[in-house]
This record gives structure tokens, C-alpha cells and sequence, in this order.
């Protein structure tokens, strides 16, 4: 087997992003630049079976007509890939719940370093950050100063600062919660991306947090009126 004594590589990793089916086509159909049909495989795992197809129109017929595949409108990961053997061009596209990561070989640099470039924008377009999901730092520079006040009202002692103390409390670890939602990685494979609102975050996340903070912004107005 010959060897290539010298190639390019670059990859590209992401930790959250907002992909629907739009996204995803003209991800992929930049990505199958250049190589032909039989060169281009689309697959994804579910329920330990992989599924192969030439494309993702057809990766998604064939779980929907597939009597084992699961829900198929939840997609958990997707995989592309393009080899052509006679230039040694390689291209991989991985997205799962996690991570998405983009790995693009070939002799050409100019081809690695353009393709590569032509993915970040697509991808970046699309919300994909390099940074991980949660909270950071840079984010308790706005949590700190609000957390320390309702510290404070709740340290007066009395019954009014301890109620508001609560509400403020309450409303910092909603907007936590809300800036985590808005911030994880979302793939719709069979539609195309629904509303990205701070609204629609609320009716999907009708958590534990929230109720902590309804009871205590109800505590915080009944006690301003005392």
C-alpha cells in the first residue's frame, strides 16, 4: 500500500450549535464538494444498529420507514464522510450530543485550508461556539453582584429582607438556568429549526428551577405589601 509521505490535516471542534434540515444541507452539500456520489457516506446509530446511505435525504427515509429505528424525529448523532482514494482528500463531519467535530485531510492544503474555512462560517452562522456549554466565568461577573445582594437582604434578618432576598435569589437561578437551555447544542434532522426565544426555552423547561422561582417571586410580592 503506497504512503503519502506528506498531507494536511485540520479539524474543527464544537460544543454547541443549532442545526435544523436546512442547516444540514447546505452543510452537507458543501462538504460533498468535489467527490462523487459512491465517494459520500451518511450514517447514524440507533438502538446499536448503524445506518448507512449516500445521503441524507435518504439516511432519513430509511429511518422512517425502519421498524427498529426508534422515534425519528430524535436524532442523537449523524456522521459524514467523503474518501477519495485517488488524491487522498478526507472528509469527516461527527455530530452527536456532545460535540461536533470536523476533520478534513488532504494533499492540497489550499483545498484543506479552503474547505475548512468554507465549514467554520456554515458552522458558525449556525451558533456553533468552540467554547463549552454552561456557565462561565465571564458569566458570574452578572450572577456575582445580584447573588452578594440577595445575600445581604436575606443577612438583614428581618422578614421583608428575607423574602426579597429569596425572590432575587429565585430570578438568578432561573436566568441560570435559561442561559444553560439556550446554550446547548440542538439537532433537528427532519425539520427545519423551531423558535429560539427565551418563551419557547420556558414552556421546555418547566423544571424545578422554575417552580423554586415562581413560589419565591410570589413570596417576594406578598411580602412588599405587608
Amino acid at each position: 500500500m503506497a504512503i503519502r509521505a506528506e498531507q494536511t490535516e485540520k479539524r474543527l471542534v464544537y460544543y454547541r450549535w443549532r442545526l435544523g434540515r436546512s442547516e444540514l444541507d447546505r452543510l452537507f452539500s458543501v462538504a460533498r464538494e468535489g467527490f462523487a456520489d459512491d465517494e459520500v457516506v451518511l450514517s447514524t446509530v440507533r438502538n446499536d444498529t448503524r445506518y448507512r446511505q449516500r445521503s441524507l435525504e435518504g439516511l432519513v427515509s430509511a429511518i422512517l420507514t425502519s421498524p427498529t429505528a426508534g422515534d425519528p424525529q430524535t436524532w442523537g448523532n449523524i456522521h459524514f464522510e467523503a474518501v477519495k482514494e485517488g488524491d487522498g482528500r478526507h472528509l469527516e463531519i461527527h455530530i452527536d450530543s456532545g460535540k461536533l467535530v470536523a476533520y478534513v485531510v488532504g494533499s492540497d492544503a489550499t483545498w484543506v485550508y479552503g474547505q475548512t474555512a468554507r465549514l467554520d462560517m456554515l458552522l458558525r452562522e449556525s451558533k456553533a461556539s468552540p467554547s463549552e456549554p454552561g456557565i462561565t466565568s465571564d458569566d458570574g461577573w452578572w450572577f456575582l453582584p445580584v447573588g452578594i445582594v440577595a445575600l445581604s437582604l436575606v443577612a438583614l434578618g428581618n422578614t421583608t429582607g428575607i423574602m426579597l432576598g429569596i425572590f432575587t435569589l429565585g430570578n438568578v437561578l432561573v436566568g441560570i438556568t435559561l442561559l444553560k437551555r439556550m446554550r446547548q447544542a440542538r439537532l433537528f434532522v427532519t425539520q427545519d429549526l423551531p423558535p429560539h426565544g427565551v418563551r419557547q426555552h420556558l414552556r421546555e423547561g418547566a423544571t424545578w428551577e422554575f417552580a423554586i422561582a415562581a413560589v419565591s417571586a410570589a413570596a417576594g410580592v406578598v411580602s412588599a405589601f405587608k
